[in-house]
């Protein structure tokens, strides 16, 4: 039954980050990534904390919904949650927008599909977890749909951009702030699909665009980016027994409250005289509130569900299913085209998820 729950929260999870992709495009033309991923954290705090104080109230048990018990975790736990929250989601999420400034989305697409690989690896070494050969099916059909999904299609183009500024990426980056957490609560490779991929040096006519760039500079995005990925795997991975035995919420609360903190140091240091609240109309505040609450609180707590109730390399896989929300919602909302190789990677995916959940 566990497992069974576990596997459902990863889809959903999924669905739900899907969804919050679609807005944050929207904001990211708008907010920079790391004051955004500031903002959207500070929202789930409060959201996070919220949910605490009323499953700690008797309005809980009025309501029918289970009592929250105290703080009771050791220390060791709770240093453990509150490192995965700086890992995870301040450090790695840092990583990771480097890395997208030099290689563009669609090569951090094809880097982020490590995640998986990651995470099965780390939880094989130890959590001592095992897939079976229909899991090892599902995984290959998985990873080779969300290959095929952010693959450029031929004669692809992208206009052009100049020169990037380090604290304010492409549009697409925003939404990649979460992947991880993810988010991976999703996976980087989620992005690409979104932001395509950037076209030749040759028919950038000169401009600075990452292809254009020398080798050296394309195996530092490589290689951050790939760290950013591994990163992400660790934190997870590393609090697979906290969240299998210590209040779920809790667990939630102090993972959220090191990322803020970690946050909150590295937008000091690296925009010290930016104001993390001028975010612009107030309907701009709206939309955040929403894609905070669904791309952030909703997804991260099912995802975190998901890795708490099934196998940490079970759990990973699902998550990438991803892809198939975001795209099939990208074609639906932002107009993009449902390519035959995108549905050929969806139905891949779709056929890789029922390997990993029989």
């Amino acid at each position: 039954m566990s497992s069974t729950l576990g596997n459902a929260m990863s889809v959903a999870c999924a669905l739900a980050w899907a969804i919050g992709v679609i807005i944050y495009k929207r904001l990211g033309e708008h907010l920079p990534p790391l004051q955004l991923a500031l903002l959207k954290n500070l929202i789930v705090l409060a959201l996070v904390t919220g949910t605490i104080i009323l499953l700690s109230s008797p309005a809980a048990t009025a309501l029918g919904l289970p009592a929250l018990p105290g703080l009771l975790m050791d220390q060791r736990s709770i240093i453990l949650a509150l490192a995965s929250g700086v890992i995870g989601i301040a450090i790695a999420d840092t990583l990771y927008l480097r890395a997208l400034n030099i290689l563009g989305a669609g090569r951090m697409g094809v880097v982020g599909n490590a995640y998986s690989p990651f995470v099965i690896l780390l939880s094989f070494v130890f959590l001592s977890e095992r897939l079976s050969a229909l899991q090892i099916v599902g995984f290959v059909l998985v990873l080779a749909g969300v290959v095929l999904v952010n693959a450029p299609e031929r004669g692809q183009r992208r206009k052009p951009r100049g020169p990037e500024d380090p604290d304010q990426p492409p549009a697409a980056d925003p939404a990649a702030t979460d992947a991880l957490h993810g988010h991976t609560t999703g996976s980087a490779s989620q992005i690409a699909q979104i932001d395509p991929p950037d076209i030749d040096p040759a028919e950038a006519g000169g401009v600075d665009s990452p292809g254009h760039r020398d080798r050296g500079r394309i195996g530092l995005g490589i290689a951050l980016g790939t760290a950013s990925v591994a990163l992400m795997a660790v934190a997870i991975v590393m609090i697979k027994p906290v969240l299998e035995n210590d209040p779920f919420w809790w667990v939630v609360l102090l993972r959220v409250g090191g990322a803020v903190a970690g946050l909150m140091l590295l937008l000091r240091w690296q925009s010290p005289g930016r104001r993390l609240f001028q975010v612009g109309p107030p309907r701009r505040w709206l939309v955040l509130a929403i894609a905070a609450t669904v791309g952030q609180y909703l997804s991260m707590t099912l995802w975190l569900g998901g890795y708490k109730y099934t196998s940490a390399s079970v759990a990973s896989v699902l998550n990438e299913s991803a892809s198939i929300f975001i795209v099939l919602f990208a074609a639906l909302f932002l107009g993009e085209a449902l390519t035959w190789r995108r549905a050929l990677g969806v139905g891949l995916t779709m056929a890789g998820v029922v390997c990993m959940v029989l």
